[in-house]
């Protein structure tokens, strides 16, 4: 098994590149993964959750260079409003924009969470 550490990095490697993060844990002769394992495990999930514990972005005045259709559905706040369902989009054919987040004072980070949006559709 891979050391938290090791966990850490192949997370930001995988995850953080867009691949999936599949780690093949196989069970031992009982039927379970092996507490090693399960202690390795238990602490990428505690120093993942410290890294994206404080949301540095959450209050800083933000702004766009385009919105979709100048429509607040679409506005530069959805980027860091902490919903899923809500996101910034810029008008079809724009091909660079810009979003800048004036945090009022200089801060230092070495994470940046970016996601792209995809609509969930229901099954009914």
């Amino acid at each position: 098994m891979k050391t938290p550490e090791q966990l850490v990095n192949l997370y930001f490697a995988s995850v953080g590149r867009g691949a999936s993060f599949v780690l093949n844990l196989p069970p031992d002769r009982r039927g379970l993964i092996p507490e090693v394992d399960v202690k390795s495990l238990a602490e990428f999930h505690h120093r993942i959750e410290a890294i994206f514990r404080t949301d540095l972005a959450r209050g800083a005045k933000i702004s766009a260079s385009n919105v979709r259709g100048g429509d607040d559905d679409f506005a530069a706040a959805n980027a860091i409003d902490g919903r899923r369902e809500t996101y910034w989009a810029t008008d079809d054919g724009v091909t660079t924009a810009e979003l800048v987040l004036d945090m009022g004072k200089p801060v230092k980070f070495n994470v940046v969470r970016l996601r792209e949006h995809f609509a969930v559709r229901s099954a009914h």
